[in-house]
């Protein structure tokens, strides 16, 4: 979203707060990726009334104009944010930022979700993030459908050391939470890794790495699992899946239908550590990736995008849309 100042003929209504951004005209370029560069034109383009006096009156109005889907109160509302992950709560915020390099007013991002999701680019395009402990991460996208980004050294050597260390102990072979038509199954049948949830709290340097993953993602540590430890010895895996629970596909499982409050409440994201190279094979398959079929065979790994571990790096992939559907 950009938005530029009113017309002169309206500039007697303020230049400062909710009033600097009545009359204001707004350009949209809606479900933005590689296809709508700087140099499209805008999918939507409307001037703002003269109303405005919070932030929800104005998505309010955005909302109207793109046809959001309001889907209830146990939904996030849409919010703004900045085109680097902070969220915008106030009109006079919003007109600070908005109208702060003059002539070229910067964009900000309206999810519909209320979430913040990295704007993806081009595949392969990438963007530096200084993080608040001095680490320089550099985004890159590798796919657009998913959603999958990759970032290299983000972990240090000690960091993928100390979580093996603190983990090896406990594994244990991995569970699947089964679906209404898998009932009666094995979990062996779909995975054979063994896995453990790694508390982060009380621990110095996994705490470090919190702090890292919450900055990156721009979502509070306190909404994440613990960490998932997963071992793969040869031949082990884990076949297709998605990483979010629909709960369509457990409406026998009340427990399931209760945590994710009927669909309001999803993982939003998976960050995939890597804490060890292999001499080959131990990739990650997305077999959809570039919009492709749902696959016939689940263990196929030769479709799609495949990512190679890498000491240290991490992989982002969102299950979710922005507009809060899941993908």
């Amino acid at each position: 979203v950009c938005i530029l100042p009113a017309p002169r003929s309206h500039a007697s209504h303020g230049t400062t707060g909710e009033k600097a951004l009545s009359f204001a005209r707004v350009a949209v370029w809606r479900d933005a990726d590689e296809s709508s560069a700087p140099s499209t034109a805008p999918s939507h383009v409307f001037v703002l009334p003269d109303s405005l006096t919070h932030m929800p009156d104005l998505i309010n109005v955005v909302g109207a104009r793109l046809s959001f889907i309001f889907r209830g109160p146990q939904w996030q509302d849409p919010a703004f944010f900045t085109a680097d992950g902070h969220k915008v709560l106030s009109l006079q915020a919003l007109s600070r930022f908005a109208f702060g390099s003059g002539s070229n007013p910067a964009p900000v991002c309206l999810f519909e979700g209320g979430q913040f999701i990295w704007p993806p680019g081009k595949v392969d395009s990438t963007r530096q993030v200084r993080l608040t402990d001095g680490h320089l991460a550099t985004i890159r996208t590798l796919a657009l459908k998913p959603l999958v980004l990759s970032i290299e050294n983000f972990l240090r050597s000690d960091e993928t050391g100390h979580i093996i260390d603190r983990a090896l102990p406990h594994l244990k072979k991995s569970g699947v939470a089964l679906k209404d038509v898998d009932k009666g199954r094995e979990a062996k049948e779909f995975r054979t890794s063994s896995q453990y949830f790694l508390p982060t709290t009380g621990d110095g340097k996994l705490e470090e790495i919190d702090a890292r993953v919450q900055e990156l993602m721009r979502v509070p540590i306190t909404h994440a699992e613990y960490i998932q430890v997963l071992e793969y010895q040869k031949m082990e895996h884990y076949s297709a899946h998605h990483d979010y629970f629909d709960p369509r596909e457990y409406a026998s499982n009340p427990q399931m239908r209760s945590e994710t409050k009927e669909g309001a409440k999803n993982r939003l994201a998976t960050v995939f550590f890597y804490l060890s190279d292999v001499a080959e094979g131990g990739a990650t398959n997305f077999p959809r990736a570039g919009g492709g079929p749902p696959p016939r065979d689940f263990f196929d790994c030769s479709r799609g995008l495949s990512v190679y571990p890498q000491l240290g790096k991490v992989i982002v992939f969102y299950s979710m849309h922005p507009s809060s559907e899941l993908d």
